[in-house]
């Protein structure tokens, strides 16, 4: 068996579906007032990221209940094509809009939204190929936040987090291949990994960590992991046999190690505790942001988040940084590149001995809940 790899930064976390890029930074002391800015576009209100192929950006956004498929010109920001659909902007605790990253794969754009509109598009002019009602044509129950994790192609599949333990859809048609049930599901996408010559899925369920066949959705194992609302975010992390997750409002985090039947946990505590990003493994350290966003109000001022590092076989806490509230991060380079939610871009090294910031600079305004992604030399 063998996973394929996306295409340059076509899906969301990147080739390796981890949030690492060999890209060369570059420069990573800043002049004063921070790298020069290329180019800026508005677009609508939402928290998708940004997906890149063949020097053209997919992402969504939300305009008067509508939600807007972008694809813009990588090196001018210009508009090529953009499509609407009627959507909520739905705005609770957070300002709104779209979540699920898009998702390129050969001349496919797929997209779902956060009441379950599955799109797939002609990437190169917005024609649409299929969609599908996830709600309507699946009987789904609508998760609290809706749906966010980003579709998933592997080989003729089409893998969403959606339904009890995620499903199925062939990529050509949105023909259902199997279906693990129609209960809330989680909100990170389905991670693929290989187990005894195999294809399977850590899928983060609103109550577990599933093991899932890719082939045929026949759960392995399932381990509880509950957590208030049922908020299961951040992207579970595989390395070899053992599977790292971890989750906000308290919960925390654990190393499980793979098995036939039930997994054995190696470690488990409340010091990583990821609310909307992912961590990062790097070298044996887990990289990420432990605490919640009260209430998801930008003007928070809180004394239990962190920025953080963790030795991944012990869990041991390496060192702590609260000058960064929460945010999103990614490995560029062998260096840490993280996002505020206030708007600091803050390149740092990937050190397991202290937090050693290189460069930090405000770029944007808040509320930022969305990674950059460094193509081609442009940070985006």
């Amino acid at each position: 068996a063998e996973i394929p790899v996306p295409a340059e930064w076509s899906y969301w976390r990147g080739p390796g579906y981890n949030g690492i890029t060999s890209e060369a930074l570059g420069r990573t002391a800043w002049p004063q007032g921070g790298p020069a800015k290329c180019w800026q576009v508005a677009i609508h209100p939402g928290y998708t990221p940004l997906v890149i192929s063949e020097n053209r950006i997919y992402t969504l956004g939300n305009r008067e209940e509508q939600d807007v498929v972008s694809c813009l010109d990588c090196l001018s920001g210009q508009v090529i094509w953009q499509y609407n659909y009627p959507e909520p902007y739905d705005a609770r605790n957070f300002a709104g809009g779209p979540f699920a990253p898009p998702t390129v794969d050969g001349n496919q754009l797929y997209t779902v939204s956060r009441r379950g509109n599955l799109f797939c598009f002609d990437k190169s002019n917005g024609t649409i190929q299929w969609s599908k009602k996830l709600l309507e044509d699946f009987g789904l129950e609508l998760p609290e936040w809706g749906f966010t994790g980003a579709p998933l192609v592997l080989n003729e599949l089409l893998l969403l987090n959606a339904g009890t333990a995620g499903m199925a859809l062939k990529k050509q048609t949105g023909e259902l291949v199997w279906l693990t049930g129609t209960k809330l599901a989680g909100y990170s996408p389905p991670v693929p990994f290989i187990w005894k010559e195999s294809i399977y899925l850590a899928v983060f369920t609103a109550e577990s960590l599933a093991v899932v066949h890719s082939n045929d959705g026949k759960i392995l194992w399932e381990y509880p992991w509950k957590t208030p609302y049922k908020v299961n975010v951040a992207d579970p992390i595989i390395t070899g046999d053992k599977i790292f997750i971890s989750s906000g409002y308290g919960k925390g985090c654990a190393l499980l190690q793979m098995a036939d039947a039930d997994p054995q946990v190696l470690w488990q505590h409340k010091k990583m505790r990821n609310h909307f990003s992912a961590s990062i493994l790097w070298n044996g350290c887990i990289y990420g942001f432990d605490g919640n966003i009260p209430g998801g109000d930008p003007s928070y001022t809180s004394s239990n988040i962190f920025f953080r590092c963790l030795d991944l076989q012990t869990g041991e806490v390496l060192w702590s940084d609260q000058s960064l509230g929460v945010g999103s991060v990614m490995i560029a380079d062998g260096k840490l590149l993280v996002l505020t939610d206030k708007g600091e871009l803050v390149i740092a090294s990937a050190s397991r001995e202290a937090f050693q910031p290189i460069s930090r600079t405000k770029i944007l305004e808040p509320v930022c809940w969305t990674p950059p992604v460094l193509f081609n030399g442009r940070l985006y």
